[in-house]
């Protein structure tokens, strides 16, 4: 990170993938983690899903530097990060295997463009369980770990939305269901258990 820093131009962007250990652990990388952001350097951090890389299992995020952000071609937005928790956005190609579609790109590439100010992705605003604006004071409150799920909250369930009686009548459809295979399995081990002579 500090490579990257260094040779960025006085009004650049980086982005670099990291383990999301980078995100809160202590010590000495919580050292030059506090320092990239007391010096204003953390524009974005995003959350991904788990299991996106062939070569390794770990969650990872990235982080997305900027320099200059008071000067911006968009939007000033000095002492401001983007949180994004995307870690629920993927499709699953197997067991042990996630991959990004394009609409699950384009969600987290537009709402990056609508926080910097770009006119081509609408106006910005914050989604609860998917993304925050937050500022480094916030960010210093919560002893400068940037895991976005910490800034951007729960989403709200939409099952609230269903009437109770609906609601109820399915719980109860499933509890029902749940009681049948399990009464199934007991006679199945029943059954077992005799032909062996129990």
């Amino acid at each position: 990170m500090q490579h990257i820093l260094h040779h960025l131009k006085e009004d650049g962007l980086a982005g670099t993938v990291m383990a999301n250990g980078s995100m809160s652990v202590q010590n000495k990388q919580g050292e030059i983690r506090k320092k990239i952001i007391q010096n204003d350097l953390l524009d974005t951090v995003i959350a991904l899903p788990k299991e996106l890389f062939y070569t390794t299992s770990i969650p990872a995020c990235i982080w997305i530097f900027a320099k200059g952000k008071e000067t911006d071609k968009y939007r000033d937005r000095p002492k401001e990060t983007l949180f994004i928790d995307a870690r629920e956005h993927y499709k699953s190609i197997d067991k042990t295997q996630n991959t990004l579609k394009k609409e699950h790109i384009d969600k987290i590439a537009n709402k990056v463009r609508a926080y910097r100010g770009e006119e081509t992705a609408g106006e910005y605003e914050d989604e609860k369980g998917f993304c925050k604006i937050t500022t480094t004071q916030e960010i210093a409150e919560n002893n400068y770990i940037i895991t976005p799920g910490r800034y951007v909250g729960i989403k709200e369930n939409n099952e609230d939305d269903i009437p109770y009686d609906i609601k109820m009548e399915k719980l109860t459809s499933e509890l029902r269901e749940q009681f049948k295979k399990s009464n199934q399995l007991q006679k199945q081990i029943e059954t077992n258990l005799e032909r062996l002579g129990f």
